[in-house]
């Protein structure tokens, strides 16, 4: 009895020290987990403060993924990798191949993905064997193993073989009759022909061959353990139960990873649906509909049995609520997957501002993005970077307290996020209104004579329109007897106004007034009196 306790306290103590040991050495390490797209954002932000600036990547020497922060990085060095490719750590960032079960279509950028973004489909649906295993751009191909009698049920875009992300891949039962054969592209012929010989030429013929003696191999096991079946019928009754069971009260189910797909228009994207049912997922009627306008759209069978629509190259119009339906006698599920397709955009009401010196002056720009932004304000004549603020409706503000004549230049505010970059500029002009100065307030005139009215001008940026004022109107041209224009000059290039053949009529108050970009500045008047009147009229009564 004492030799049993004894025995059973050892067995105690052992599975103790198991335990410490597995909970010691699980607290003391552990694999990073790279956050997914939909986490990415947040995990970047906390991190490292910025998306661009945050990096989960696979560490090659020690094949473990590490997080690591990097200012201001490198867009083409660092963030952007070409198709097919992944970037890994191995001391520094490189690139290396997608691994054979995955594959890359477009330009890996570290601000989302930390491993090639597609699996790799698997032909192992019914009747489906592989044409080829595709490649770090592409997809698995697949085909119907016409050998054994199967076609496609739907013709695919290319005759001899399908992409299960991209089409419907299912296969059926063709028969031929007595003395014919399937062809390769599908078609009955003789058994004799060899007119397929050509067809599908990329195609080896030799992987039927083995996978026909493996298949004949697994028969013949089937058979023989048939025999056996009266020896084991309580055991395979008890299975037979289990399995029924299972397939009564499983409940179907479409799920889905994240709930909010965000890409920029033209960039390949996949909605993916898992499916998990006791029934076939080839006997499920699925459909994928948008809820904003009620289209019903084709999904295909991806790796795995998930459920698959591809959009090539997707537009803004892309953008709504998707809704995968699947349905079998087992019962219905749904799941909603929502899809943006968009890339920042920035604009503005005026890419021209006119300023005063020292007067406050404000550069708007307008963003509209659904995903946060990084925003930079750069004055393109000497590159310096400038901290926008966020205003009221995505407007972004630059102020100038007081701005200077320095300030004056063209300046581009940039934004961008993973889905892609936009871009506004606004020139800005600071100076001052023109100064206007007169010689004279007031002149004397004789009748008959002329007169300069002097004026003198200061301005910086240069004067662009120059105009006189007579008792509140402007001057235009009045010719004398001899049809000679009576006014001259008054112009940007000779400010100063010169009346000839001074007249009764031209007694009153003269202003010069000038304008710039910045504003316009007016003169004080000139009073411009005429002698010789009263003697005109005093010689006119005499006669």
């Amino acid at each position: 009895m004492a030799t049993i306790q004894g025995t059973i306290r050892y067995i105690f103590f052992f599975h103790f020290l198991s335990i410490f040991g597995f909970c010691q050495k699980t607290s003391l390490s552990y694999d990073i987990r790279c956050p997914k797209q939909s986490e990415w954002t947040i995990a970047a932000t906390e991190k490292c403060g910025k998306v661009l600036e945050y990096f989960c990547l696979l560490d090659d020497n020690v094949n473990i993924y590490t997080e690591s922060c990097k200012r201001n990085p490198d867009l083409t060095r660092d963030i952007t990798w070409i198709e097919g490719k992944k970037c890994v750590i191995r001391g520094n960032r490189n690139e290396k191949d997608c691994s054979t079960n995955r594959y890359q279509p477009f330009k890996f950028r570290t601000d989302g993905l930390s491993d090639c973004v597609f699996k790799k489909s698997n032909c192992t649906d019914e009747g489906l064997i592989m044409y080829t295993d595709g490649s770090t751009t592409k997809d698995t191909q697949c085909r119907c193993d016409h050998s054994k009698g199967f076609a496609f049920l739907s013709k695919p875009k290319h005759g001899c073989y399908c992409i299960p992300s991209q089409e419907d891949c299912s296969c059926y039962q063709k028969e031929c009759q007595r003395g014919f054969k399937l062809s390769l592209n599908y078609t009955c012929i003789s058994v004799d022909s060899q007119d397929d010989q050509k067809a599908c030429s990329s195609f080896n013929t030799r992987s039927l061959i083995n996978t026909g003696s493996q298949s004949q191999n697994l028969n013949q096991t089937t058979k023989t353990d048939l025999r056996f079946l009266p020896e084991k019928s309580f055991y395979f009754l008890f299975g037979l139960i289990v399995l029924l069971l299972l397939f009564v009260f499983e409940k179907l189910q479409v799920t889905i990873d994240i709930n909010e797909i965000y890409a920029s228009p033209g960039q390949m994207t996949t909605l993916e649906f898992h499916l998990k049912s006791t029934v076939p997922v080839e006997k499920t009627e699925k459909k994928l509909r948008k809820e904003e306008d009620g289209t019903e759209l084709i999904l295909s069978i991806g790796s795995g049995g998930s459920l698959v629509y591809t959009f090539d190259d997707p537009g803004v119009d892309d953008t709504g609520t998707y809704t995968c339906i699947v349905s079998n006698r087992i019962g219905k599920d749904t799941a909603v997957l929502k899809l943006v397709i968009e890339k920042p955009t920035v604009s503005v009401d005026s890419h021209e501002i006119f300023a005063s010196q020292h007067q406050p002056t404000r550069l708007e720009f307008y963003l509209k993005s659904t995903l946060p932004v990084e925003k930079i304000l750069r004055k393109e004549e000497d590159g310096t970077e400038l901290i926008m603020s966020s205003g009221t409706e995505g407007c972004l503000v630059y102020m100038f307290d007081k701005p200077v004549g320095d300030d004056t230049g063209t300046y581009t505010c940039i934004v961008s996020n993973r889905l892609g970059e936009d871009r506004a500029v606004i020139k800005l002009f600071v100076g001052e209104r023109p100064n206007v100065f007169i010689q004279d307030e007031s002149l004397i005139a004789n009748v008959g004579g002329d007169v300069c009215l002097i004026c003198n001008l200061d301005s910086k940026p240069q004067v662009i329109d120059l105009t006189w004022w007579f008792n509140d109107e402007v001057i235009s041209s009045t010719n004398n007897e001899h049809g000679d224009n009576r006014f001259q000059a008054g112009t940007v290039e000779c400010p100063s106004l010169t009346i000839t053949n001074i007249t009764c009529t031209d007694k009153g108050s003269y202003t010069c007034c000038a304008r710039n970009i910045i504003g316009t500045c007016t003169s004080s008047p000139i009073v411009l009196s005429i002698e010789g009147l009263f003697k005109l009229i005093i010689i006119i009564k005499l006669k």
